[in-house]
């Protein structure tokens, strides 16, 4: 066997979830999930909880308990008081489990708690059908879920290139978007492999990368215009992507 596959190959061994953890992980969000959205429905406020993340896209990692939760909040009925979401949340989570509730700001605040030794993130959003209705980003986050697990479905191996990449910019310290890493974030990570197809054809392609360099993995723009058509607040990086 090719020494550059068997070595993939047993690396993905050990950063690729195991059956045991998959099933794990499967049982505590079937049990957790049904929990959730009884007390919601229970309290009338027209929201439902849906598996998000990493976790929704088969992109997580070995090791990895972090269970990413989104509380769907319908558009119509929360539009013109989204600011409300969190408190709104805070109220159902606190009836409805024993554990510590730790709640955290951000641009919207969420929540974390453990359950059945699992760490669970619940973050409360909008529901919507497009990025344009909008009003948080986290608003966005089950489209970017929509989108990987479309590209994922058409290539197989790229949820495994996703992992390799993942750990790749971990180890070296460059995973993640909070502000004291400066690193990928989970999502953009996906995209870019999802664009080059592999973690390798992503080195290779970073090695020519000039500065705001523009990755269209969905050819939104004809000609990688996109500098003319985005908000300058969206050009503040060495890389558009």
């Amino acid at each position: 066997m090719n020494k550059k596959i068997n070595f993939k190959l047993e690396l993905l061994a050990k950063i690729k979830p195991s059956v045991e953890e998959q099933q794990r992980f499967k049982e505590t969000t079937s049990v957790f999930l049904p929990k959730l959205n009884q007390a919601l429905k229970a309290a009338k406020l027209q929201a439902e909880a849906i598996l998000g993340g990493s976790g929704a896209k088969n992109t997580w990692l070995a090791g990895n308990y972090d269970i990413d939760i989104f509380v769907l909040f319908d558009y119509k009925k929360y539009q013109q008081n989204s600011d409300k979401l969190s408190d709104l949340l805070a109220l159902v989570l606190k009836k409805t489990f024993p554990e510590k509730i730790i709640r955290l700001h951000g641009s919207r605040d969420y929540f974390q708690l453990a359950f059945q030794q699992l760490n669970f993130e619940i973050v409360p959003i909008l529901k919507i059908k497009k990025s344009a209705e909008a009003i948080n980003i986290t608003d966005v986050s089950p489209l970017h879920a929509e989108w990987v697990n479309k590209a994922t479905r058409k290539n197989k191996n790229v949820s495994d290139e996703i992992r390799l990449a993942k750990k790749f910019l971990k180890a070296n310290k460059l995973y993640g978007a909070e502000s004291y890493l400066n690193g990928f974030s989970g999502y953009v990570t996906e995209i870019l492999v999802i664009n080059y197809g592999s973690l390798e054809n992503l080195l290779k392609a970073a090695l020519k990368w000039k500065e705001k360099e523009v990755i269209d993995a969905g050819k939104n723009y004809p000609k990688k215009d996109a500098l003319f058509h985005l908000n300058k607040s969206k050009q503040v990086s060495p890389i558009i992507v």
